[in-house]
């Protein structure tokens, strides 16, 4: 996946806000190969720039979804990351965002290896898992089963999160550490699942030795073309496309 975007930093690492200068709009010709997004000046500079360390972010463990609560700008994504800093990304229109929100997750979903335990702390503040940034070795159908297991694990945790809230007149730094572990649970849940319907819905994911590219379809919607692992083409339904997006694109944390 390839094209013009529009950029714009909203949180750093630990959902931390970026400084007011350095949040402002900035063009790039972004390419996705594998788990890493690289952003060049023009297209021209993406020939000869893939193996500097600037304008490149990894997208391991990352979600895309539409970012419905901006309204500033027409067809914005919102890529948040695995250390949880955040970016806006504007594309041309309503397909090429689709197009982008697809390739970004379908990556994530695929590629991404299983997350490590947390650091042990002497402090009682929740600490996230460890996710490495480094290409998963499981095949389609065993990634599915871990993400399915991930899912499970985690809707038990926050039921059990859930069901224990701090007792009234606890310290304020407790009631935040609570809130800390609730708002990440409920995020891996969603996260989790856009990866097992992803994986579930689409017939011919990438490995982790190909390169992941989506290409838009000159023909209208239902026409959406994937090509398998031997070649051949399957045709996805309107039904399909239109199920995909109310189902991932719409759907709102649990």
């Amino acid at each position: 996946m390839k094209g013009y975007i529009m950029r714009k930093s909203t949180k750093e690492a630990n959902a931390k806000k970026t400084p007011r200068g350095k949040r402002s709009w900035k063009m790039f010709f972004a390419t996705l190969r594998g788990l890493v997004l690289y952003f060049h000046k023009s297209e021209i500079a993406c020939m000869h720039r893939f193996d500097t360390m600037c304008d490149m972010i990894c997208i391991h463990h990352a979600l895309a979804t539409r970012a419905t609560d901006y309204t500033k700008k027409q067809f914005v994504l919102r890529l948040k990351l695995a250390d949880w800093s955040e970016f806006l990304i504007q594309c041309g229109d309503t397909g090429e965002l689709q197009d982008w929100m697809h390739a970004l997750n379908v990556a994530s979903a695929t590629l991404s290896s299983p997350p490590l335990a947390a650091p042990c702390g002497s402090q009682k503040r929740f600490l996230r898992p460890l996710l490495p940034s480094t290409q998963t070795r499981y095949s389609k159908k065993e990634q599915l089963s871990q993400h399915e297991l991930r899912v499970q694990s985690l809707e038990s945790e926050l039921e059990d999160h859930q069901s224990n809230p701090p007792e009234r007149g606890a310290r304020s730094t407790v009631v935040q550490y609570w809130k800390e572990k609730l708002e990440y649970l409920q995020y891996e849940v969603s996260r989790y699942k856009t990866y097992v319907y992803l994986l579930d819905s689409t017939p011919t994911p990438p490995t982790h030795t190909h390169q992941v590219t989506v290409q838009r379809s000159n023909t209208s919607v239902g026409a959406h073309m994937e090509s398998d692992r031997g070649g051949t083409s399957v045709q996805r339904s309107l039904s399909d496309r239109y199920s995909y997006r109310q189902a991932i694109y719409n759907s709102r944390p649990v």
